[in-house]
């Protein structure tokens, strides 16, 4: 049976029915957040005021979550749509507003400015992302890269909570499980033609010298069938796979490096989910090798 029960918690602030009616939620950080409460845990943090910084700390992150699926365009004119992008922006400010009240009601008031650092400086790693974007210069490797520290970042800034030596692991460990996400994701979003834009695969297919199609995709009737073309030629589901195993590589390693072995297990049972990913047999007539 899974003892992780702060996704059922966060539900009270974010399962509301106008929010679920006109918009969809943002998955709980399932992973980054069982690895900080474990890691908190383990060095001696009160349960409760564990639980309650964690889950302040992951609300934060599904309010950044909803926004990013805030439309930049302001020109939709559709009743629907216009309620759906007003009920993002509102949702993620509410669901950000839910660890102020967790943390004041918690006494834990120097975590609501500390959270708040994280949050500006999340928000400037996304601009420095944006501007490389609109420049044209990211690479498939630093995007990968900028996209993992964005995810771990507000997860990272709490080894000084951390003892017997917990704290110098934390970072290399946070960011090989915010890695795992990220190409999880990616794995799932595979030939998805909305998701393809602001995608690992869409970087490394343009350094693979598809730049001129990846320009004429743009004005395609016909995305999603030349999308997935795109992907099945430059196989992108197997090089994904591959970085997968290989962070799925350094997380294990890192774990049995712990002095504990109750935080190791733990480690390993949270990463389970990306070891069966790149453990799963191929799909039939699929192109995995």
């Amino acid at each position: 049976m899974n003892s992780f029960h702060l996704p059922e918690l966060a539900k009270q602030y974010t399962q509301y029915d106008m929010i679920r009616l006109h918009t969809d939620v943002p998955d709980f950080p399932e992973a980054r957040s069982r690895l900080l409460l474990a890691f908190l845990k383990e060095s001696g943090n009160a349960g409760k005021a564990a639980e309650n910084l964690t889950l302040a700390v992951a609300l934060v992150q599904m309010g950044i979550d909803i926004h990013e699926m805030v439309s930049v365009s302001n020109q939709v004119k559709e009743k629907k749509a216009v309620r759906s992008r007003q009920l993002k922006v509102l949702a993620g400010d509410y669901f950000s507003s839910g660890y102020y009240q967790l943390l004041s009601e918690a006494g834990q008031i120097e975590m609501v400015e500390q959270i708040a650092g994280s949050i500006c400086e999340v928000n400037r790693l996304k601009m420095t992302l944006y501007a490389r974007i609109q420049q044209m210069k990211l690479t498939a490797d630093e995007y990968l890269q900028r996209m993992t520290v964005i995810r771990a970042q507000l997860f990272a800034r709490f080894d000084h909570l951390m003892k017997n030596g917990l704290g110098k692991a934390w970072h290399g460990i946070l960011e090989s499980f915010a890695c795992c996400e990220l190409l999880a994701d990616e794995l799932d979003h595979c030939g998805n033609p909305d998701k393809f834009w602001d995608s690992w695969a869409y970087w490394r297919i343009r350094e693979q010298g598809y730049a001129e199609a990846l320009r004429q995709l743009e004005s395609s009737a016909d995305r999603k069938e030349q999308v997935a073309s795109l992907m099945q030629k430059c196989r992108i589901k197997e090089q994904l796979l591959q970085l997968l195993d290989e962070q799925v590589g350094y997380l294990y390693e890192k774990a049995k490096l712990l002095d504990s072995d109750r935080l190791m297990q733990e480690l390993l049972q949270t990463g389970d989910p990306f070891l069966r990913m790149v453990r799963q047999p191929p799909a039939a007539g699929g192109a995995m090798r």
